[in-house]
């Protein structure tokens, strides 16, 4: 079918190129429009700060926070914030090409908008190729081509930068110093004065710290569970923290003090969870009193923020088989540890496809389950977690992090409560205490009580 004129030219029937012009030129065309596609989103993205400034941001405020709490000074309140180069023409041709804060450094932005552009000039530069070589195109605007393109293609190998190596500190402990004993001082002004107020504990009243950002990848969603739920400033430090353990699925256990949004931030969760992750979650109260009191609260925030419809939430407490799971599954379970063993995990056949699903299991006042109800919680959690195994064994063996994630909280009132919640459900927790309590707080004043008389002495 291919046949050669006279003048040696080689010509394709019609048959065969025009489906090949046609494919090219629709080749072009999705390229083309790709291209525009990126450009324009890359333009209208010049006046946000990019992803990679903001996780530069977030790494730089948490090295802050750790460092304040290594050497025990207050957190930082300021947040770290990048400054942008100037809005004028200059400033916005270089952040139209990656640069945010600085000319001289290259950011992931720049990386992002010319590793297209030198494979797109590559391959115009090997198409090339034969026309240089027979003499068509100009052999020396080939090199010069190809020389601008080499320097443009090893300005994108960026070397990392050299790591600043800390200065180890020494590990020189302490003397201890031996200290009078308090007590006979304290009930010598009990007898003179009564009780003793201390005046401000504390340094006296501190305000909020706001947390730079999380790894939640919804963020819309995620501004609007704010603002319902009463967070319309924004997260604290350890709420922060602790949504970046949820992101990447760690169990958290939340010690902070009382007043601190340890409520609203596992009610956060549970919205996320339910409404962006689309998991099934489990709350397990101490008893079915606060079961009750927790399913109330959680209906009246989902009917003011209208959500009631999108999530079935069932109380199982004192509901032995009352729940038709037949007609459709809940994705918000309340029980108590009784609930839990009761119908969980001995209908394990019936509430199969919601524990395939279970991706949150809240565990509020962790600290109440002690003694012989901390060893019956244990053991339902370890038999809840065995039973989620054998309905979704591929996500169990699935590496990526927790395949039911803990949420915790427990007053700051016992030491060594991380090590108690790991007992409790038998996998490793992330535990946020009073030393990152960001939350504002008041005024505090601490009093010295002398201790009541034994009735019959004097």
């Amino acid at each position: 079918m291919l046949s050669l004129t006279k003048a040696e030219g080689l010509y394709l029937p019609a048959v065969v190129h025009l489906p090949l012009a046609l494919l090219g030129a629709a080749g072009v065309y999705v390229g083309v429009v790709f291209w525009v596609g990126r450009t324009l989103a890359e333009l209208t993205s010049l006046e946000q700060k990019p992803d990679d400034v903001l996780a530069k941001e977030r790494a730089a405020q948490r090295k802050a926070i750790a460092q304040a709490l290594k050497e025990g000074k207050p957190m930082p309140a300021a947040e770290v914030v990048s400054i942008p180069l100037a809005d004028d023409r200059l400033g916005r041709t270089f952040k139209l090409l990656g640069h945010w804060t600085s000319v001289e450094l290259v950011e992931e932005r720049f990386l992002r908008w010319n590793r297209p552009l030198v494979l797109a000039l590559t391959v115009m530069l090997l198409l090339a190729l034969p026309g240089a070589l027979g003499g068509h195109l100009a052999v020396p605007v080939w090199v010069g081509a190809a020389i601008a393109l080499d320097g443009l293609r090893r300005n994108l190998r960026t070397p990392p930068a050299t790591p600043k190596e800390e200065p180890k500190e020494p590990d020189a402990r302490p003397a201890i110093v031996t200290r009078p004993a308090v007590a006979p001082v304290i009930e010598a002004i009990h007898r003179d004065a009564g009780p003793l107020a201390t005046g401000h504990f504390g340094g006296g009243p501190t305000g909020a710290q706001l947390s730079p950002g999380t790894d939640l990848k919804a963020k819309r969603i995620l501004e609007e569970l704010r603002r319902e739920l009463g967070l319309d400033e924004g997260l604290f430090v350890h709420q922060g923290l602790a949504c970046d353990a949820f992101a990447a699925r760690r169990n958290v256990l939340l010690t902070t003090p009382p007043l601190s949004g340890r409520g609203t931030l596992v009610d956060l969760l549970v919205f996320y969870a339910l409404l962006v992750e689309a998991e099934n979650v489990l709350y397990v109260a101490p008893d079915a009193a606060a079961a009750r009191l927790a399913e109330e609260s959680f209906r009246a925030r989902a009917e003011a923020a209208r959500w009631r419809w999108n999530v079935n939430a069932v109380n199982l407490c004192g509901r032995a088989g009352t729940v038709d799971l037949a007609r459709a599954q809940p994705g918000l379970v309340f029980a108590d540890v009784g609930a839990v063993h009761r119908e969980l995990c001995a209908r394990q056949r019936e509430w199969a496809p919601y524990l395939a699903g279970l991706g949150l299991v809240v565990l509020p006042d962790l600290d109440a389950h002690h003694g012989a109800a901390g060893a019956h919680l244990a053991h339902v959690l370890r038999r809840l977690r065995r039973a989620a195994r054998v309905v979704a064994p591929e996500a169990a063996s699935s590496g990526a992090g927790e395949r039911a994630r803990f949420v915790g909280t427990a007053a700051p009132l016992f030491r060594d409560l991380g090590r108690f919640a790991e007992r409790i459900v038998g996998r490793p927790f992330l535990v946020l205490g009073p030393e990152v309590d960001a939350a504002p707080r008041p005024a505090q004043t601490s009093y010295f009580l002398p201790a009541a008389r034994a009735a019959g002495r004097k």
